[in-house]
């Protein structure tokens, strides 16, 4: 079905959607943009360009469920963070990560896209090293991870042993992480003169999750996202990159994609908890 209104937009800063798992899109007003323009439900769109003045919004749900789609705007859209943005920037987590919230208080996050990694090969290297070498590997290779978190705006949120847990607001920008974090690490361990050199696996997932603050942990996030995400990973081999068609369709994923040059393959994988198979998504890097 589909319904058509017409809007007044003369300035930036508004965006067009449905809520829920769904980002909205932006809208980008502009000189030479056009008058009218059509959001889909589901569709992987970037930002719609119109131009200033009345500009006639056709909004298509090709869906059976029903959904209410808003335009909404603020004025003052650069001077404010919502919620989500806020916990995943790793300034505010430093400063302020303890005092968040309470211990009985549950921050319900609209949106967050979740990484994971680990390293695959792990045990050949503890026996080639022993564990203190070992152990030393592993925090350092933690080090070069972040690296790619800090170029795309992610924040560490915890490892566990030898995986690493991370969250970030845009989609295309985890998806960037995880790649970058491929090549990084790959090099990396290229110095090493390792005989039996580890490898990495990540796992990329979008959608809404629960930010909780513990007095042990600081702030933490969990929910079916956080599984997910999990779940991506270890359906990840040895320099490969795996995420969800939630993360695919996010606005600006695709671009990022083409830019890499490397070849996309999806497939229908069984998720245990899950009572249908989902598409996943892979790149191999380097290997």
């Amino acid at each position: 079905s589909a319904q058509e209104i017409d809007v007044d937009l003369t300035t930036d800063g508004w965006s067009i959607g449905g809520g829920g798992d769904e980002p909205d899109t932006p809208i980008r007003v502009t000189p030479d943009g056009p008058s009218a323009v059509t959001w889909r439900r589901g569709a992987p769109t970037e930002a719609l360009a119109v131009r200033p003045g009345r500009v006639h919004v056709t909004m298509e749900n090709p869906t059976p469920s029903r959904v209410r789609v808003q335009v909404a705007s603020d004025p003052d859209s650069g001077r404010w963070l919502s919620a989500a943005w806020l916990t995943t920037m790793p300034e505010y987590r430093r400063q302020f990560g303890s005092v968040a919230l309470a211990s009985d208080v549950r921050l319900a996050v609209r949106a967050i896209a979740v990484l994971f990694t680990d390293l695959t090969g792990s045990a050949a290297m503890y026996h080639e090293l022993g564990d203190a070498r070992a152990f030393r590997f592993v925090h350092d290779h933690f080090a070069v991870l972040d690296q790619a978190l800090a170029e795309w705006r992610g924040s560490r949120v915890k490892t566990i042993g030898d995986a690493l847990m991370a969250t970030f607001l845009d989609p295309a920008d985890a998806l960037s992480a995880a790649i970058a974090m491929q090549g990084d690490f790959q090099r990396w361990v290229a110095t090493l003169d390792l005989a039996h050199p580890p490898g990495l696996k990540v796992g990329v997932h979008f959608g809404p999750a629960m930010a909780v603050h513990t007095d042990q942990a600081g702030l933490d996030y969990f929910g079916g996202t956080v599984n997910m995400a999990a779940r991506c990973e270890g359906r990840a081999v040895r320099g490969q990159v795996v995420w969800t068609q939630e993360v695919h369709t996010s606005p600006g994923v695709s671009a990022r994609l083409d830019a890499t040059g490397l070849e996309v393959t999806s497939w229908s994988s069984e998720i245990k908890g899950l009572p249908n198979p989902v598409t996943l998504f892979r790149v191999t890097v380097g290997v």
